[in-house]
């Protein structure tokens, strides 16, 4: 097997313009779905009140009975506003200083068998309602990772907080804006600097990843939430997307050139 390359350690320029999508293009990842909580629903309402989407990132290890339930009502209603996506394995944490479930150097078997578990666990929940899209827990990955999610037929990979140049055939979704402006202990950011930096990410041609974590937010996040996407959704240039809608558009767009 020819060795895929390696993951680029400079950080790809942000905002991104992408060559395949028209206007300013915005999806939501919802992380760490795998209890339905009060928290999370009131974060969907939000969104989708909104008229929005969102990319739910679901933990296949943890998810609960109750949110396969959830998950699927919502996918009923709702339909091409919500995305179902893998969310690691079981989001353990095998690090100590730094936080990480793969990468790191585990091994390419073990990180490979962790994330075919896990994706035979969404199938047998969602079927094929599940869109190909992998999410690292706490943003960390490495070649063999990558190298994993191809062989696994995933056809989308989403970082956060950095931004890495990965050089394989998966397409490279990432969030750019985060509700949060730390993890430990969580910490949201106000209104107003999400609109700034909102402002500073939206042009032509720009894709705009909104990184949420329904079950670190209190009332204050939950408004500056409302506040973002209500400004986004009164903008006439933006397209919300789902990473179904933009692979679509993206693997079109690719076949034309």
């Amino acid at each position: 097997m020819v060795p895929l390359p390696e993951v680029s350690l400079v950080r790809c320029r942000i905002p991104r313009r992408h060559p395949f999508l028209e206007g300013t293009s915005v999806f939501v990842r919802v992380d760490d779905v795998f209890q339905w909580t009060d928290r999370l629903e009131h974060v969907l309402e939000i969104v989708l009140a909104a008229k929005a989407a969102a990319c739910l990132q679901v933990v296949p290890g943890l998810v609960s009975a109750q949110t396969v339930d959830g998950v699927r009502r919502l996918k009923l209603q709702h339909n091409e506003s919500i995305s179902i996506n893998q969310h690691g394995y079981r989001h353990a944490n095998h690090g100590a200083a730094v936080e990480y479930e793969f990468g790191h150097g585990r091994p390419f078997e073990v990180q490979r068998r962790e994330i075919a578990i896990g994706q035979a666990v969404l199938r047998s929940h969602f079927h094929d309602q599940v869109f190909m899209a992998f999410s690292p827990p706490y943003g960390a990955f490495d070649v063999a990772t990558l190298r994993a999610c191809e062989e696994l037929g995933f056809r989308v990979f989403s970082q956060e907080r950095c931004h890495y140049g990965i050089s394989t055939s998966l397409m490279d979704f990432s969030v750019n804006l985060d509700l949060l402006a730390s993890y430990d202990p969580p910490a949201g950011r106000p209104a107003e600097e999400l609109l700034h930096e909102w402002s500073r990410l939206s042009f032509p041609g720009a894709l705009v990843g909104v990184l949420v974590h329904p079950e670190l937010m209190d009332d204050c996040d939950l408004n500056a939430l409302a506040t973002l996407v209500d400004a986004m959704s009164s903008d006439a240039k933006v397209r919300f997307d789902t990473f179904e809608s933009m692979w679509e558009k993206v693997a079109v767009g690719r076949s034309l050139v």
